[in-house]
């Protein structure tokens, strides 16, 4: 990870792995010791051998009868810069997804006042019939390019999410999905790509179960549709398989599958793909 070929070569440069980047985390440490802690975890950064920046999980804990002293530490640094980079780009994507929502609503309100003022000098000429017919006449042409206007906005609007999620963001959930290291977050994000896979396919009945179930038994619904048994989704989510079978049960009911021989994983892959 920091490009040494053995462990001389690592500690005769520790002066290139720790940099002051590396000083809060050394701190937070300190802390942990004097405050008398046997066991800490935080994130920081590091620089390899070669001088590339990587971020860092560092977690350790005292042995068992060294607590006094702390002679023996047992310690385990995980390389977190993809996932921070991830991180990033999602959070990147999110503010553009946001800066898009925000000048559409934008060009939203100025259409509704200008619905709103052509509505108010209507209201000025009913005295003339004639007059009122052409003036709706003229509103009715504007609304209908104005309509015209906002259906192509907004189809290019959609393109442009999907291209997004399809190309940038669902990447980055796929590979977080084959990152053992996250192997506690498999569940949220299978619920994750089911959102996302929702957001740009249109479906409707997924509306219905996202609407019917909580967020739990959603994790199970997508867990169940993905052909996990229940252990293993109790295993996945910590919990008890009695729990497991409890959702099985609610889901069952909240979407009114009556019949017992219906199977349940079947049935959801059926409608997601709705």
């Amino acid at each position: 990870m920091y490009d040494a070929g053995d462990n001389e070569l690592f500690f005769d440069n520790l002066e290139k792995v720790f940099t002051e980047d590396s000083y809060d985390l050394f701190r937070e440490q300190l802390i942990a010791i004097a405050e008398g802690r046997k066991i800490f975890e935080g994130e920081g950064i590091n620089k390899t051998l070669k001088g590339q920046k990587k971020y860092i999980r560092l977690k350790w804990s005292v042995a068992p009868g060294c607590e006094e002293t702390y002679s023996k530490v047992m310690v385990s640094i995980i390389d977190i810069t993809d996932f921070k980079r991830s991180e990033d780009l999602l959070s990147k994507l999110h503010n553009e997804l946001e800066f898009q929502v925000k000048e559409r609503t934008k060009k939203l309100r100025a259409a509704i006042k200008v619905k709103i003022q052509r509505e108010k000098e209507l209201s000025h000429y009913k005295l003339s019939l004639e007059k009122v017919n052409r003036q709706l006449l003229e509103t009715n042409r504007a609304l209908a390019i104005l309509a015209r206007n906002i259906d192509k906005e907004k189809e290019n609007l959609e393109k442009r999410i999907y291209e997004i999620i399809n190309s940038k963001i669902m990447p980055i959930v796929n590979e977080l999905q084959e990152d053992k290291f996250q192997r506690k977050y498999q569940p949220d994000l299978e619920l994750l790509a089911a959102y996302l896979n929702n957001l740009i396919s249109g479906f409707t009945y997924y509306d219905e179960i996202d609407t019917s179930l909580t967020d739990q038994e959603m994790r199970v619904a997508v867990m169940i549709k993905n052909g996990l048994t229940s252990p293993k989704i109790a295993n996945l989510l910590n919990i008890s398989l009695n729990t497991v079978k409890t959702h099985r049960k609610n889901i069952r009911k909240k979407l009114k599958i009556q019949n017992s021989k219906v199977n349940l994983a079947s049935f959801l892959r059926s409608k997601f793909r709705q």
